[in-house]
């Protein structure tokens, strides 16, 4: 097709149409569409207030399990029976630091606060209290977690 065949169908197409609902080229490159909203004020959305705390317990836990579960694996043939062992306390943990990223994420305390008292579970579900790595770290995330969700700002 050549141009002219494309402008005389546009033509035709326009000629259909009311006139309200058919839109002028545009002369200048810098002219904006009435109709559509500016881009500064597409881009304003409200903001979900953060804290530091709470990102470091976040990036805290995740090399926590990547640690753990590192280890695990280099234990070799025992690793089944090392995370069996330790099974209560990893999934309490785990759904804790996954409660911490949708609670960081959404700004919501009370998904930060159920995140805390997992944390403390993790604690309680790690067998033996030889164990300080588990206890130490488990308690460090719920206090962390704890103080960061104290720090944010009410809605």
């Amino acid at each position: 097709m050549t141009d002219k065949h494309l402008h005389s169908e546009t033509n035709q197409e326009k000629e259909g149409m009311p006139e309200e609902y058919v839109q002028p080229p545009m002369v200048e490159q810098g002219q904006e569409n009435p109709v559509q909203q500016p881009i500064v004020e597409q881009d304003q959305q409200k903001s979900v207030p953060t804290s530091a705390i709470l990102t470091l317990a976040y990036y805290l836990a995740l090399g926590y399990l990547g640690f753990v579960l590192c280890g695990a694996i280099a234990v070799g043939p025992w690793v089944i029976l090392y995370l069996l062992n330790i099974l209560p306390h990893m999934v309490c943990f785990i759904l804790a630091t996954i409660l911490l990223r949708n609670g960081k994420n959404k700004g919501d305390k009370t998904t930060l606060y159920a995140a805390t008292i997992f944390y403390f579970i993790a604690v309680i579900a790690a067998n033996d209290p030889k164990w300080h790595f588990n206890l130490f770290s488990s308690l460090l995330m719920a206090g962390m977690v704890f103080i960061g969700t104290l720090l944010l700002p009410n809605e």
